[in-house]
């Protein structure tokens, strides 16, 4: 009797091979030794996270914060080890696409399935009150990333951790690429992403000028979108900007000979809240 089985070809072990090698590979480089973290309810928070889909916030998601909660300090240090290092996979990469291919093809094989433990781990942080201040030297560096959405995440994170934030996202205002540079402005000046949430209090007169300070120095980046985002800022700080109303005039005034239209623009609307806060 002959058998129905069909030996796989060499070039289809070849293609699995090689596709196990490079995965393998990926993770060895790109994820640094991954600690599990402590554990709750027989598993460990690493499991938990790992549960979660990056776009969901159900049930699984609040299994996580639990787990997360009930670790306390030390839940927290791997959060945030995990919102930089964590494990993820891109549906676009080489590896997912050729995994999703031979699933099709073989469904024995596991469809490869798409997860961020970054962006789950930064999620819980986000949701603590407050976020955890050790989390700020990693999300600086999150918001220095060509990774768009991980940028975006650093920013919001800063944002929620003003004022210990303040010194980090001056730094990132004078340097990095200028999206970075961008989003430390909007985040120091809470615009944008930040608008609908709650004002962080300021600790100090100090503080509020060394703000104000950044986002005039702002005023001659080389990037149209950070000049424009520091005007907006200079705009959100004049209720505060009392004791240096007259160098804020002076330095908006010399935005609206800018040689781009819409910040000359945004610096005209500016002066004119200038002058009416002066005359009030």
């Amino acid at each position: 009797m002959q058998s129905c089985f069909r030996v796989p070809s060499k070039k289809f072990l070849a293609l699995i091979s090689t596709s196990v090698l490079i995965a393998a590979t990926v993770s060895y480089f790109v994820w640094p030794s991954q600690p599990e973290g402590p554990h709750y309810k027989g598993h460990s928070l690493s499991y938990w996270v790992q549960q979660v889909d990056s776009n969901s916030a159900g049930d699984s998601f609040m299994k996580a914060k639990e787990a997360a909660a009930a670790a306390g300090i030390e839940g927290e240090a791997w959060l945030i080890w995990a919102m930089e290092y964590g494990k993820h996979n891109d549906d676009q990469s080489w590896t997912f696409r050729r995994m999703a291919k031979l699933n099709r093809s073989f469904p024995a094989i596991p469809a490869p399935v798409v997860y961020d433990q970054r962006l789950v781990s930064w999620y819980l942080l986000h949701t603590m009150q407050p976020p955890p201040k050790a989390a700020i030297p990693p999300a600086i560096r999150m918001l220095q990333s060509k990774e768009d959405i991980i940028s975006q995440a650093g920013a919001y994170l800063l944002y929620r951790l003003q004022p210990a934030s303040y010194p980090a996202l001056i730094q990132s205002s004078r340097s990095g690429l200028p999206l970075s540079r961008e989003r430390a402005i909007d985040a120091l000046s809470r615009r944008q992403l930040y608008s609908n949430q709650p004002i962080p209090y300021i600790s100090s007169e100090t503080e509020t000028a060394q703000v104000i300070d950044a986002l005039l120095a702002a005023l001659h980046d080389s990037s149209t979108a950070v000049r424009r985002a520091a005007l907006l800022g200079v705009e959100s700080y004049l209720p505060l900007a009392e004791p240096t109303l007259s160098a804020v005039m002076q330095e908006v005034t010399q935005a609206a000979q800018d040689p781009d239209p819409s910040v000359q623009a945004e610096a005209k609307l500016t002066l004119e809240k200038i002058q009416i806060k002066l005359g009030s």
